[in-house]
């Protein structure tokens, strides 16, 4: 049955070529004449087919028949999928040169280098373009000569961090289509410098889709190509200028290039400077002449480089490159032809940042340069290197722009150069420093005026140690300093961070920022000081959010006994700390002290000024304070009934008699704050009127001894028996009218008494008229503050003063009526009295 298939097919060979000989005869002729009218009539020289094709003439992966006067290849792409990977293969003339069982294939472009004359096969490498194309332009512009052959295959990626220039030096080897290749997409190409744009060998594989992860189908081509591939291009213009001899221009003359004294022998006197912006050039003055500048040879934006002979320290090279705008490809051959010992003299202008590569940058810092790896967009610089040099120039400087790319300081310089250019093994730090991780913050948020002004934004963010001997290893260190911010004021929060970042021989780790969960930038800002900071959730109120992190602290520094309250937009006093130091040991050593506060709330200009002088008060005004950690968890347990109202307006802890320190002279400083509080009359009567705040850093010598239970209560009687007694009738023009304050001028320096009477030990009516005397704080139901025991003191043209109550302890009934302020007295005049 299969015969008779064949049948009709033998009856059609034997009548049209008479035997099957003939017929298989004719065939292979045809594929002859088809084989070699293919190669004959392909004007260009060269022949390429798809791998797969039923005319390929390959028996093996490079084994591919060419005519004798052509060159063979093989290439396929690198293949990649989730789960597998096979690397690129490269054939030239019938011998693998790269692929994944030789292991050197990589990402990236990988490529071999032949020489056209001699077809030997002079560099086998990869290039990562996934990550720079430096390495790929360097190689292209350097180390291919005119006329090289390159072939290369892509793997993986070879986009991502193929820049523009990458893609138009590859043109110059003929490519047209590298323009297109996308992430992931696949390319390959034999092309030889100098060749046409369009006139390379090249296929380019798009992904199916964009939009994917997915990686492009592999290329797998092989054929046959003669040499040249098609017409020629003048590489003139891709050769970086270099001015030597008589073209490098001499300009104008300045007499030792601006410097007072001639330069020694065996030195040559040397001006740069970085010009000003966009406006004014920058300029290279050697040896009393004008080398660099805008009128002489081309200074200008990017590098201007002169580069010295080491023996008569004239120029031998002039050379501008503008990294702004190229590669720095041009800037590295140049420095890579430097000799031993020849100097180089650089000035960078507007910007040289933004195309200048880490190879460039490098090579700068094995001739000298301290400096280079820290420059950024739009800084400035000057350097003096030399070829050889051992350790950093001596002679160099960064000037660093503005954080949100304003033009930076002018650099301008003058000095001897010697033969031997001076160095130093210890890197000299810059004029200015460079702080990114602030600049990074402030152009992410608004609002930060102060600690983003640009002549402070580079301001370095660390902690002072610690010079008083008396301090050091202080336990107060060990104590945590909790920060409670608000939501509105985010320059008041800087400043909080700031100052206290500015207590010498604060413990940062022992500083913990607790921010409203919706102020994500606080946590950044505490960051940047160094502190620890946590996130809360949002709170209805100030109050209710001091709250929480009082309640987290214990979370946070479980085994403290202390904690130090900074409540928000406080800025502390320079010996915050050493105040706080001197009040821990006597909070310690009686029980009857809950703790310390920070803050007066009667320390006005008139009612404060005593620096040396500390308190016992039966209160809690807030606002920075020292406490037992016991008596804060009594306060976060208790807070749905002592303290929802902010703690200045009176936090009342019931059942607790401890008394608090508190100093005549604040400790912090509450600046100005918005909302609907500012407009309270407490707020106003609180924040609107000049404070007293200690602003010098000099500690000044406290007491504390005195301020335990019992020498206090002893401390007090002596200084009221030793006071002045003030007669009622001084004081009666200001309680009979607002606004007057008792003139006491006519009192020798010392304490002050003022003796009122009241009904009961609650009475006090006349206490609030002497308060209102003095601008002392009262409030909304007539509650004085500051009170001890009954008693108030507080500090008043140069005297401490004790308003004493008849009720009290302090009273002494031997006195006479005159001397004490009485309701009767009020309601006559001032000649009655008398």
């Amino acid at each position: 049955m299969a015969f008779s298939v064949f049948r009709p097919l033998r009856r059609v060979i034997t009548k049209n070529f008479g035997s099957y000989k003939r017929f298989f005869l004719v065939l292979s002729s045809l594929a002859v004449i088809i084989y070699t009218v293919r190669i004959l009539f392909v004007t260009d020289g060269r022949q390429v087919w798809d791998v797969k094709s039923v005319i390929s003439n390959k028996t093996s992966q490079c084994d591919v028949k060419c005519l004798p006067d052509q060159l063979s290849f093989y290439i396929r792409t690198g293949e990649k999928t989730t789960t597998s990977a096979n690397g690129p293969i490269i054939c030239f003339q019938g011998t693998m040169y790269m692929s994944s069982a030789q292991s050197n294939v990589n990402r990236g472009f990988n490529v071999i280098l032949v020489d056209s004359k001699s077809q030997a096969v002079k560099a086998i490498t990869v290039f990562d373009t996934y990550v720079d194309d430096s390495s790929l332009l360097r190689f292209l512009k350097k180390d291919a000569k005119n006329d090289d052959i390159i072939l290369l295959a892509t793997f993986d990626d070879a986009s991502y961090g193929l820049k523009e220039t990458g893609r138009h030096w590859l043109s110059l080897f003929g490519s047209s289509l590298i323009g297109q290749l996308g992430f992931r997409e696949n390319f390959i190409m034999i092309g030889h410098k100098g060749l046409a744009k369009g006139s390379a060998i090249e296929y380019y594989m798009a992904k199916q889709s964009k939009k994917d992860d997915t990686f492009a189908a592999p290329i797998e081509k092989a054929g046959c190509f003669s040499f040249p591939l098609g017409k020629r291009i003048s590489m003139e213009n891709t050769v970086p200028e270099v001015l030597r001899g008589s073209a490098m221009k001499v300009g104008d003359r300045y007499d030792n290039c601006g410097l007072s004294e001639p330069c020694p022998d065996g030195s040559v006197s040397v001006s740069v400077y970085t010009g000003q912006g966009n406006v004014r050039k920058p300029s290279i003055c050697v040896d009393g002449f004008m080398r660099m500048d805008g009128k002489t040879n081309d200074a200008g934006r990017g590098f201007n480089v002169v580069i010295l002979d080491s023996e008569t320290l004239q120029p031998s090279r002039i050379s501008h490159m503008d990294t702004y705008t190229f590669d720095s490809t041009d800037l590295e051959l140049l420095l890579e032809t430097l000799s031993i010992n020849e100097i180089v003299i650089a000035v960078i202008a507007d910007d040289a940042s933004n195309k200048l590569g880490q190879s460039a940058r490098d090579i700068l810092n094995k001739i000298g340069s301290g400096h280079i790896q820290n420059l950024r967009f739009r800084d400035v610089w000057y350097f003096v290197g030399q070829r050889g040099i051992e350790g950093f120039t001596k002679l160099e400087q960064l000037s660093f722009s503005a954080f949100d790319g304003g033009w930076p300081k002018p650099l301008n310089a003058k000095f001897c150069v010697p033969k031997k250019v001076p160095t130093t093994q210890v890197m000299i730090d810059p004029e200015f420093n460079r702080n990114d991780v602030r600049r990074q913050f402030c152009l992410k948020y608004e609002g930060y005026m102060d600690f983003c002004d640009p002549a402070h934004v580079d301001d370095e963010l660390k902690a002072i140690p610690i010079a008083s001997k008396d301090l050091k290893g202080h336990k107060i260190f060990d104590v945590p300093v909790i920060i409670v911010p608000g939501r509105l004021n985010h320059n008041a929060f800087v400043h909080t961070l700031q100052t206290t970042l500015m207590q010498p021989g604060i413990n940062v780790e022992n500083v913990a920022v607790f921010w409203d969960e919706k102020l994500p930038e606080y946590g950044e800002l505490a960051d940047m000081f160094g502190f620890r900071n946590y996130s809360l959730d949002s709170s209805v109120n100030y109050s209710e959010q001091l709250i929480k992190a009082l309640k987290f602290s214990k979370v946070v520094f479980p085994s403290a006994e202390h904690m130090i309250v900074i409540e928000e937009d406080l800025l502390l006093a320079p010996d915050f700390m050493p105040f706080m130091a001197n009040c821990l040991h006597t909070v310690n050593s009686d029980k009857s002290l809950a703790g310390a506060f920070a803050w007066n709330i009667n320390g006005f200009e008139t009612s404060s000024g005593n620096v040396s002088q500390v308190y016992r008060v039966q209160e809690f005004p807030g606002l920075g304070f020292l406490m037992k950690s016991l008596l804060i968890k009594q306060l976060v347990d208790t807070w749905g009934q002592c303290c929802q109202d902010r703690a200045w307006s009176g936090w009342r802890l019931k059942g607790v008699s401890l008394e608090m320190l508190m100093p005549d002279v604040s400790r912090v400083y509450r600046t100005p704050f918005f909302g609907a509080e500012a407009q309270t009359d407490l707020a106003r009567s609180l924040f609107l009127k000049p404070r007293k705040t200690h602003l010098a850093k000099e500690v000044p010598s406290f007491n504390m001894s005195s301020l335990i239970a019992d020498e206090y209560e002893a401390f007090l009687q002596a200084q009221i028996r030793m006071s002045q007694v003030v007669p009622p009738v001084l004081l009666l023009p200001c309680v009979l009218q607002e606004g007057l304050t008792p003139d006491l001028k006519g009192f020798h320096n010392g304490p002050l008494s003022i003796n009122y009477y009241q009904n009961t030990t609650d009475d006090h009516s006349l206490l609030v008229k002497l308060c209102h005397c003095f601008d002392l704080v009262t409030l909304d139901d007539d509650q004085p503050k500051n009170l001890h025991n009954g008693l108030l003191r507080f500090h008043h043209q140069k005297h401490d003063i004790f308003l004493i109550g008849s009720e009290t302890s302090y009273f002494d009934e031997k006195l006479e009526e005159v001397y004490i302020l009485s309701e009767d007295m009020i309601g006559h005049s001032k000649d009655e009295v008398n």
